[in-house]
């Protein structure tokens, strides 16, 4: 592992255009000189206002496994304080002697030192660190390929990056995702199959061999001689058999026929009722399937530009 203040990256990074934008809340910010006839737009917008602030906190991991005042206090701390910070927020154990979370306090702890070298902001430290933790969970628990983990970094990231609601929330500034998918490549991917090791569960499978010479079978005792019948007795209850067979079958079609017979009587103007059941089928059919080609250009749209995004990064 490397040492804490062995973090990868260039030079600091000033922050540039691509930020988190925050909408306002409360009715103070849309008052304004609105008049007594704008009250129903004034309400209109907060409704909006409610849902937008609730899609991006769904979008975007800040503060979530993090909170910003954590990833402040953070920051402003090193060394075993620092470890000892982050085993209070993982609950985790420090100085117990515990292998796998001395490994987790350092994870994190490098990630913090790397937000501190590069000035982020609370917000984006937040950010980094749970996204860090939910790759890190997902690539142990889900036992995933070093690629599949790497493209699920990528993904978290890329959500991160740009601003477009309710699809993705602009955090980090490219330069940063530079840094931060170096520093992720020269730290926990470089040691990738040793983190694997350690947090992978280990399963023991056992097997027994068992020769076929080993199993005896045993032939079924067959009928005394005594319950024997002659071949006329046997084609008589076959007879019997299909018979009775064939009386349960009529029935079973008798009953189905008289239901059928009931409801028709019971539906008066079913042709009329039938023919509106199809038009407005008809309708809606329609309409969910353009909506169904709507939704599947803006995805097809929104995974072609991650894709040419990737490759950007990939190139560079």
């Amino acid at each position: 592992m490397t040492a804490e203040g062995d973090v990868v990256g260039a030079e600091t990074v000033e922050p540039v255009a691509v930020e988190a934008v925050s909408a306002p809340s409360g009715e103070a910010a849309l008052s304004g000189d609105l008049g007594a006839g704008d009250k129903a737009p004034l309400s209109t917008s907060l409704r909006k206002m409610a849902s937008w602030d609730a899609k991006m906190k769904d979008i975007s991991l800040v503060g979530a496994d993090f909170s910003v005042k954590e990833a402040r206090a953070l920051q402003a701390t090193k060394g075993a304080e620092l470890r000892e910070s982050l085993s209070l927020i993982l609950q985790t154990s420090y100085g117990a002697g515990n292998a796998k979370d001395d490994i987790l306090l350092d994870y994190f702890a490098f990630l913090v030192s790397f937000s501190r070298k590069h000035r982020l902001t609370d917000e984006k430290a937040s950010a980094l660190l749970s996204i860090a933790k939910r790759v890190h969970e997902r690539s142990t628990e889900e036992v995933l390929t070093l690629e599949k983990s790497l493209a699920t970094l990528k993904a978290l990231l890329l959500k991160h990056s740009v601003h477009r609601p309710p699809y993705s929330v602009g955090v980090f500034t490219l330069q940063e995702l530079e840094l931060i998918v170096a520093y992720m490549l020269d730290t926990y991917y470089r040691h990738y199959h040793l983190y694997q090791h350690v947090y992978v569960p280990e399963f023991v499978m056992g097997a027994t061999q068992t020769h076929p010479n080993d199993t005896v079978e045993v032939a079924p005792t067959p009928p005394p001689l005594s319950e024997a019948i002659t071949e006329a007795q046997r084609e008589a209850q076959l007879a019997e058999a299909r018979k009775a067979e064939e009386a349960e079958r009529q029935r079973l079609r008798e009953e189905r026929a008289e239901r059928e017979r009931q409801r028709r009587a019971a539906l008066t103007g079913v042709e009329v009722s039938q023919e509106v059941s199809d038009t407005i089928t008809a309708a809606v059919d329609k309409q969910m399937a353009a909506l169904e080609a709507q939704l599947k250009a803006q995805f097809e749209a929104r995974e072609e530009e991650l894709l040419k995004r990737i490759a950007e990064l990939e190139g560079k």
